[in-house]
């Protein structure tokens, strides 16, 4: 099962203005105005404003091609700057600054002002080593898995409560990519409540290297057993490093994005869209639990527009939608044979 799910919501600031949060419920036929703005450390930030015809579910949604909305650096006391309608959404060149607090002003005109305020989140700091059984390598690392590992280990030095964990797999019979539908991790500070019901099972492959023979290799060996998340990981607790060096500072991801992007199974070739880390204001993360929720269980591929129909968590004072936050790191997941030439 595949679902388009946009790369943020794949993922992931305090709420500074209490007062705005609340539950939307949206009975009345008349037109309002749906705001959703995820804020980011890329050069450039998109905001999306539309009519929503909250009686009519079934009607389109209408852009919103004139409005004055405004970026504010309430940490710097000074304006980020003003979005500009760019062919279907609003953007602003301008990086978000990781734990600055931010407010986001809209004037449209017969409506009541619109504003929300955010902070972004802290930055993951991770690094990787991708790791051959017996065909690598000098790196001692995550030996706890074994002198066979197989696969891409992580190292944390920062890695915050709730960060989104998800793979993106390219299929190359379609030329897409998407999030794949499993995922799977010894990291211990992880939520349950993306558990399929099943484990982890490694994958398992003969590699023929010329002039050096047949080495069986098994993928993520020691996950076995570990259970299974349905495309996203959770996390639930802040890990800071504090000492140079503790079993509990590495850890491995793998699930059902190894094969995807391979024609030839027998060479591990791994995931070209790689693993994806995303860590979330809170309200951005209570929308996504509740919007991806409802996405699995009502099986849809609409993610801008649940949260009119059917009550999900918004925070805009003067409207409907989403104002949130995010900070990525994404790491390759992709096994490779290094200079050794494969049949």
């Amino acid at each position: 099962m595949k679902f388009n799910i946009p790369v943020y919501a794949v993922m992931l600031l305090s709420a500074l203005f209490l007062s705005c949060e609340r539950e939307i419920s949206l009975d009345a036929g008349e037109r309002v105005v749906a705001v959703e703005c995820v804020l980011s450390c890329d050069s450039v930030q998109t905001l999306r404003l539309f009519y929503s015809h909250a009686k009519n579910k079934e009607q389109a949604s209408e852009p919103i091609t004139k409005a004055d909305a405004e970026l504010f650096d309430e940490t710097a006391n000074k304006t980020a700057g003003l979005f500009h309608y760019n062919g279907g959404e609003w953007v602003l060149d301008y990086t978000a600054e990781p734990e600055h607090s931010y407010r986001l002003d809209i004037v449209v005109d017969g409506r009541d002002h619109i504003t929300a305020r955010q902070t972004m989140p802290k930055q993951v700091r991770i690094g990787s080593n991708t790791h051959m059984g017996g065909l690598l390598s000098s790196d001692h690392s995550f030996i706890k898995y074994g002198a066979d590992f197989c696969g891409t280990g992580f190292s944390i030095t920062s890695l915050p409560a709730k960060t989104w964990i998800y793979a993106l797999a390219y299929d190359e019979k379609t030329g897409e990519t998407h999030v794949a539908d499993e995922i799977c991790t010894d990291y211990p500070n992880v939520d349950n409540f993306f558990l399929t019901g099943e484990s982890y099972v490694p994958y398992r492959i003969e590699l023929q290297i010329k002039g050096e023979g047949v080495y069986p290799l098994t993928i993520c060996r020691y996950l076995e057993g570990f259970p299974l998340h349905r495309r996203y990981i959770r996390t639930n607790a802040d890990f800071v490093k504090k000492d140079d060096y503790t079993d509990y500072d590495k850890f491995i991801v793998s699930g059902a994005f190894y094969y995807y992007d391979n024609p030839d199974r027998t060479r591990p070739l791994g995931s070209k869209g790689g693993i994806v880390f995303t860590t979330v204001s809170d309200d951005y993360d209570r929308y996504l639990k509740e919007a991806i929720h409802f996405q699995q269980q009502q099986e849809s591929s609409d993610m801008t527009t649940i949260y009119l129909r059917d009550n999900i968590f918004s925070n805009i004072n003067g409207g409907v939608g989403i104002f949130g936050a995010k900070t990525e790191f994404k790491s390759d997941w992709v096994m490779t044979v290094f200079n050794k030439e494969v049949l």
